[in-house]
């Protein structure tokens, strides 16, 4: 499971703490796994940004980092953007409102990474008195959530935790909830005709915060893969950690045995192993 603590994209030349208390004089960086866990908290409804073109930049992966300046006047709130394969924050700041403002710093100052860090670090320890003082950690986080916010923070840990081959109860708890989240979410948006109608049948398609490529396919373990029905539609599909695939099967008959159980076809599984698998989110313009 990836170390969420401390890996700041490598791009970035400011290192600034992104954890503990908000303090709106501290300048916060967002980048690395924590940017790319931006995508999971906006699509779990644990974080709401509503300004339309900092959200479609997020969800597009097109930033490298965030940076929430430590001045900011009231009533004029403002990021600062870093685009994918820049090294410096060169683009023009952008300004949000002040709810905007808000949700980022507190997810910039969220504890759960720090303790998602110590679970992920006691993996082979679940039976010991660490790892129970870090789910009563986890338990008392949970505690102090606002009502309201309880069931979107509860995805979003299931989201950080995916990654994760624990067996423990506690961890697969939080798992199930955000990946039932995230299954409805997918079959509501398949069910809708002019959204499953521009999906090619035998072509695998993606749902989360990672970029899934043809070589990332071997981690399929096909006696996990199960059959869904969206409609009049049929998909096989499969989780690998945090990332639910899915693959349109449409009538369409698999001529030979697929090795991942999705019958992809076989031309696309002849694809150069670098090629993109298609995240579902990318297709809503077509589809909605």
């Amino acid at each position: 499971m990836k170390n969420y603590i401390f890996l700041i994209a490598s791009i970035v030349i400011l290192i600034v703490p992104i954890s503990g208390k908000a303090d709106s004089k501290q300048e916060r960086i967002i980048a690395g796994v924590y940017l790319a866990k931006l995508w999971d908290a906006i699509n779990v409804d644990h974080v709401n940004i509503e300004n339309p073109e900092l959200k479609s930049q997020i969800l597009d992966h097109a930033l490298s980092a965030i940076l929430i300046p430590k001045e900011q006047k009231t009533g004029n709130y403002v990021i600062r953007r870093c685009f994918e394969k820049r090294t410096v924050f060169d683009s023009p700041d952008l300004n949000i409102s002040k709810y905007d403002y808000d949700e980022l710093m507190l997810y910039a100052t969220d504890k759960v990474f720090e303790i998602i860090d110590e679970l992920s670090s006691l993996a082979n320890e679940v039976d010991g008195q660490k790892y129970q003082i870090a789910i009563n950690k986890l338990n008392e986080y949970i505690s102090k959530t606002s009502i309201k916010k309880v069931a979107s923070a509860e995805r979003f840990i299931g989201a950080l935790l995916s990654d994760s081959e624990s067996t423990s109860l506690e961890q697969l708890a939080y798992i199930g909830k955000f990946r039932k989240y995230t299954e409805q979410t997918v079959i509501k948006k398949l069910k809708e005709p002019k959204f499953a109608n521009t999906l090619k049948a035998g072509e695998p398609y993606f749902w989360g915060s990672e970029q899934y490529t043809h070589s990332d396919l071997g981690r399929i373990n096909p006696a996990h893969v199960k059959q869904i029905k969206a409609g009049s539609k049929e998909f096989r599909a499969v989780w690998v950690g945090p990332t639910f695939i899915i693959v349109p099967q449409l009538g369409w008959q698999v001529p030979w045995k697929d090795p991942t159980g999705l019958a992809i076809s076989k031309k696309w599984v002849g694809a150069p192993m670098n090629k993109v698998v298609v995240n579902l989110p990318k297709l809503e313009g077509e589809g909605g």
